[in-house]
């Protein structure tokens, strides 16, 4: 059954979402009540509808709707990643602000490990520029739970240079990531014009460089980088590696 337009309009009137049970006593609240009004009865595609209401506090409670009970449909909730709205989350006795993109993508989080829709947000905000910060914490969410998908997009992040973002956020994890075959890639960014990219190479090129003559080589170019910060941190991470 469709929500009714009094459900929706007092659920409306809050701008809290919290959880079934908030403050010391543990009670339901006012907002937690005018949200089960709404989702009692409703079906799915009544929820995904209201993902797009123009009022922030039910896009966030059919966000977290659908993450509970609904997680192979995160894909609805990928325009959310931008909703900068203000939100107040009051879960038991903490309370905060935050924004709508902010809350989404953290409980996104929490069924990565069982649906690969939710997963696969995550790794599409990693290559989208309109995600902001969200793509460096799509990419930190990507090293722990699958490394080897992680080290592909930094690659394709590094190939492409889609923009200054996305190199950067490349490069951060294959200063972990990176492989002996990755040294190629990671040379051609040694003639960066910006040293904050030669800077994320010297950790790679001195880990690398006990058993790779190429990796020894680029790590000899950012020794003798025109910039001393560059070379003081090609020094530094020689002497972590190399002794």
């Amino acid at each position: 059954m469709m929500p009714t337009p009094t459900a929706l309009a007092e659920l409306a009137t809050h701008r809290e979402i919290t959880s079934d049970r908030v403050g010391y006593a543990a009670t339901p609240s006012a907002s937690y009540a005018a949200y089960r009004r709404v989702v009692d009865g409703a079906t799915r595609d009544d929820v995904l509808a209201l993902l797009l209401s123009p009022h922030a506090v039910i896009r966030g409670y059919m966000a977290r709707h659908v993450i509970e009970h609904w997680p192979d449909d995160a894909r609805a909730l990928y325009p959310l990643l931008s909703d900068g709205a203000q939100i107040v989350t009051m879960e038991g006795c903490t309370v905060s602000e935050t924004t709508l993109a902010r809350f989404v993508f953290y409980r996104l989080a929490r069924v990565t490990d069982r649906s690969s829709a939710a997963m696969q947000v995550y790794l599409d905000a990693t290559v989208d520029p309109s995600i902001g910060a969200f793509r460096a914490r799509g990419l930190g969410l990507l090293l722990q739970r699958d490394p080897e998908t992680a080290r592909a997009q930094a690659i394709l992040h590094v190939r492409a240079a889609i923009d200054e973002g996305a190199l950067w956020f490349g490069l951060q994890t294959l200063q972990v990531l990176a492989r002996l075959e990755d040294v190629p890639l990671l040379a051609i960014v040694a003639d960066h014009p910006e040293r904050k990219f030669r800077n994320l190479l010297c950790e790679p090129a001195a880990r690398l460089a006990r058993t790779c003559e190429e990796a020894r080589a680029l790590l000899d170019r950012l020794r003798a980088d025109p910039v001393p910060h560059v070379r003081q941190l090609a020094e530094d991470a020689a002497r972590r590696h190399l002794g």
